[in-house]
């Protein structure tokens, strides 16, 4: 059985062990594990650092996060981050004290479990239009075949916290009408199209601690939307 956890602002969310971590201040205070978004490198790898070591992991395997519909399977241990927003490990050599882990602002995080393998996805408004959440699952399927995998969703921005313009509000509904939330006000809920997809598809899912989480609507969390200036919190799986 895989191991899931997920991180906030000050560390380990509770649910997770509820340990305070990190180095980083401000805006980034104090476990963002984004390098992205303008935390200095140091202070960033000392955070992820501290996060595998928390987790009792040797590495964690991020991805460079670009809003796509590619997925990357793991062949090595070799510290690059690919340009990808889904990445799958296989129980194996390369599994051992190795976990794959999926960051976030607002997006919705995804992680996956079966006996042959794991996966962690990055499903925002941009990739879930560009299919990233069939199209990793279908990779998925073609490695490990019918293993009755079961996905767990992380927190993320609800639909009363995230409106959009008239044309893009338009445009995620047209292609997921479940996404819809507020017709008046445009706005979506991103959570609500990816449970659509695996319903479809008969996969199994849980809200990671049982219930859906806000990052938006709880301080805790960084939230895009709500700060801008912010990090990145991550929900990380393993063997």
């Amino acid at each position: 059985m895989a191991r899931v956890w997920m991180t906030q602002r000050s560390g380990l969310h509770s649910l997770s062990g509820g340990e305070d971590l990190g180095v980083s201040d401000g805006p980034f205070r104090s476990l963002n594990l984004g390098r992205k978004v303008g935390d200095e490198r140091t202070l960033v790898e000392t955070n992820r650092s501290e996060l595998a070591g928390a987790l009792g992991l040797e590495r964690i395997r991020f991805m460079d996060q670009v809003h796509s519909a590619l997925c990357e399977v793991v062949t090595d241990l070799d510290g690059v981050e690919s340009a990808v927003d889904a990445i799958i490990l296989k129980r194996g050599e390369l599994s051992q004290s190795t976990g794959v882990a999926v960051q976030v602002a607002d997006c919705v995080p995804v992680v996956v479990e079966s006996n042959e393998a794991i996966m962690a996805i990055h499903i925002g408004r941009e990739g879930l239009l560009k299919g990233i959440t069939e199209k990793a699952f279908d990779q998925f399927f073609e490695m490990v075949g019918d293993s009755s995998p079961r996905a767990h969703i992380g927190p993320s921005i609800c639909g009363g916290c995230y409106a959009l313009s008239s044309e893009l509000y338009e445009k995620v509904v047209e292609g997921y009408p479940a996404t819809n939330f507020s017709h008046s006000e445009k706005k979506v809920d991103v959570a609500a199209g990816v449970l659509s997809i695996l319903d479809k598809r008969e996969i199994s899912w849980q809200w990671f601690g049982g219930e859906r989480e806000c990052v938006s609507c709880d301080p805790r969390f960084f939230s895009y939307r709500r700060d801008v200036t912010t990090g990145r919190q991550a929900m990380v799986i393993a063997f």
